[in-house]
């Protein structure tokens, strides 16, 4: 009677050694995939990096209404002040209604797109030169002039501009041939 007691024990413990060395291979081939993932992860991480940078170039190429265009400029001044305030933005959507003749909402959605166009845009500066080229192909010299006008509205919103403001309306007034 002990016997086949001994044999049961014995191969109980067979099946729970097979499944231990099944569970850790489970684990095994589950640790193996995870690393899997992170080198393709890192393998493709450039060609992320690419698209995204090329993304957010054609984003501001996507841009055809130089009201648009000239939305992206103004909130890049603010930009260049630091942080963009409600001030900020009231002064733009004022101005493109006044200057450009537009509704609130339609003013409202220039700013919104100028905002997503622009998002990831590290140096606001670099957007002067992109859409000023854009603005001037698009419209004459008074719309440009207008444009400046605004574009110093917008700095003056907290009193005084700051240097990289001050070059920011520099670079604009110079690539738009004002100066």
């Amino acid at each position: 009677m002990g016997c086949p007691m001994h044999i049961a024990l014995g191969l109980l413990g067979l099946l729970a050694a097979i499944g231990a060395i099944a569970w850790r291979i489970n684990m095994a081939m589950k640790g193996a995939e995870v690393i899997k993932d992170v080198a393709q992860t890192t393998a493709n991480l450039p060609r992320k990096m690419r698209f995204k940078a090329k993304a957010n170039r054609q984003k501001l190429s996507a841009i055809d209404d130089p009201r648009e265009a000239a939305a992206v400029l103004l909130l890049g001044m603010a930009r260049a002040g630091g942080e963009v305030t409600k001030e900020h933005k009231q002064t733009i959507r004022s101005r493109m209604e006044i200057e450009f003749g537009v509704t609130p909402a339609l003013s409202e959605e220039f700013l919104a797109r100028a905002s997503w166009h622009s998002a990831n845009v590290a140096d606001p500066a670099d957007l002067v030169p992109r859409k000023t080229d854009f603005l001037a192909k698009q419209v004459g010299a008074i719309e440009l002039a207008q444009v400046s006008t605004m574009l110093d509205a917008v700095a003056n919103v907290e009193a005084e501009s700051n240097p990289d403001q001050i070059e920011y309306f520099r670079r604009y007034r110079q690539k738009a041939g004002l100066i």
